[in-house]
């Protein structure tokens, strides 16, 4: 699968929105850099479940590369979403790339664009160089003559012209 999983001890720094046990996080991290993904996703599983949104991202990258779980695009898109619209970028971007493909959800270009416009705006450089391919493309967006987005334009200066579009 395309989608890897960084190390996980750097993705522990983002604060979550549920209160929970932040030793239940850190133990599913060190279960995980040990490769005891099993027991890493017991320890993220409830957390998730409250609502805790780095654990619910988590538990997306498990399933989209089927760690310690059978690899599932549609259970890696739910918990993706979960974070998603809870405002986590790096799942924002997970899931424009899951619509972007048609991955465990129907292919959609526009909400693909629109999910990475919203991790985009957050500052994340791979959301911010595709959805700069998408307005180059009018795949999912239309031009216009309007910067992209809340990025200063960083996204187009990437690999693209100075034409910048705007989501339909």
């Amino acid at each position: 699968m395309f989608v890897g999983l960084m190390t996980v001890s750097l993705m522990l720094l983002s604060p979550p929105i549920a209160k929970a046990d932040p030793a239940d996080l850190d133990a599913g991290g060190q279960a995980f850099n040990r490769g005891n993904y099993a027991a890493a996703i017991r320890e993220w599983m409830p957390l998730a479940e409250k609502g805790h949104i780095q654990a619910q991202y988590l538990l997306g990258q498990m399933y989209d590369d089927g760690k310690g779980v059978p690899e599932d695009d549609a259970v890696a898109v739910k918990w993706y979403r979960k974070a998603a619209e809870q405002g986590h970028p790096k799942a924002q971007f997970y899931l424009g790339l899951m619509y972007d493909r048609g991955q465990g959800i129907p292919f959609d270009p526009r909400e693909a664009a629109r999910w990475y416009r919203k991790a985009a705006e957050q500052e994340h450089p791979e959301a911010q160089l595709n959805l700069g391919r998408k307005y180059a493309s009018g795949k999912g967006c239309r031009r216009t003559t309007q910067k992209p987005c809340g990025c200063s334009g960083r996204l187009l200066s990437r690999e693209t012209s100075t034409s910048s579009m705007t989501l339909v």
